[in-house]
């Protein structure tokens, strides 16, 4: 199914915002939430001649749903990296539907194709910072005047640890990456794979001197864009042997790059060809490590959005 969605309006309004959420009496539980945050991303770059067909490449890679804070309210975005999506000519979500109660109905993905030029896309100020937002305030418009819901749960800036929280993070901690693996999968039932392993550096200091650091986690061919959260049960104790009175689950980075044998690679999505509509699934790599750009510089898209009101 192909959407085309024109960008008028990126800021929040109430209908958009409470969307499959609205009126919902049941609610997701903090892990399967987070889970669901993660959305899957494929991308057309081009269009090729092939035995005298058309045959479109692309990649794949993950998206984030992120409720950025700005001075006039609220603002629906996703966020994955720029290597994904700067040579897009489209770009499909693949959403959940949602049941009545805005509750994810699990095997039902729902494509949404959308032409380049019709997405309000912003890439992070600073060239060495592989992040992109995308504002989806206008397919969430779309969606709720076709009566289509989608499993929509964001996460937001309450989830993202300053600097003193950071500091308080141990040398080695417990992380989970939740990111789609390329091609799209029917028996995953829509839902991400979920991979768990631990800070390979400490969160606390910077990688390289930047706002990075080393996870000991599989990275797979779509990736790009995945988010790291960190979860904190109850009693979890900190680099300070201070124990948390309630469970909590931080934001802690996106997954943007990876390491094998020792040398940094980028996680781009892997080039495949679609046949027929049939998506023919590339063969897939597995690096050793994640590279994880520090969930703070989602922030600095801050000064964009109000850049763009003006």
């Amino acid at each position: 199914m192909k959407r085309t969605v024109f960008v008028i309006l990126f800021f929040c309004c109430p209908l958009a915002t409470v969307l499959a959420q609205a009126g919902k009496k049941k609610s997701l539980g903090m892990i399967e939430y987070i889970v669901n945050a993660a959305v899957k991303i494929q991308t057309v770059d081009s269009v090729v001649m092939r035995e005298g067909k058309e045959v479109p490449y692309g990649g794949y890679a993950t998206g984030l749903f992120f409720l950025l804070e700005s001075k006039k309210g609220k603002v629906p975005t996703i966020i994955t990296t720029k290597t994904a999506i700067a040579a897009a000519q489209s770009v499909t979500f693949f959403f959940l539907d949602a049941d009545t109660a805005g509750l994810p109905v699990y095997g039902n993905l729902r494509p949404v194709t959308i032409a380049r030029n019709e997405l309000a896309i912003l890439f992070h100020p600073e060239a060495e910072v592989d992040l992109a937002m995308i504002l989806i305030n206008p397919i969430l418009d779309y969606l709720q005047k076709q009566k289509i819901k989608i499993s929509y749960h964001n996460l937001d800036e309450s989830l993202i640890p300053n600097d003193s929280v950071m500091n308080t993070l141990n040398v080695i901690d417990d992380l989970l990456m939740i990111g789609h693996p390329a091609g799209v999968r029917p028996e995953l039932n829509g839902v991400p794979f979920v991979k768990k392993g631990v800070s390979a550096t400490p969160m606390f200091l910077d990688y390289q001197n930047k706002k990075e650091f080393i996870a000991d986690i599989p990275v797979y061919d779509g990736s790009g864009g995945a988010p790291v959260v960190l979860y904190l049960p109850l009693n979890h104790s900190n680099r300070f042997d201070q124990r948390t009175p309630t469970q909590n689950v931080l934001l802690v980075g996106i997954n943007y790059a990876a390491l094998s044998g020792g040398y940094r690679q980028k996680t781009i999505p892997r080039l495949a060809h679609l046949l027929s509509g049939q998506e023919q699934e590339p063969a897939e790599k597995m690096f050793d490590a994640a590279i994880i750009i520090k969930s703070q510089k989602i922030l600095d898209f801050k000064k964009l959005l109000e850049s763009l009101k003006k």
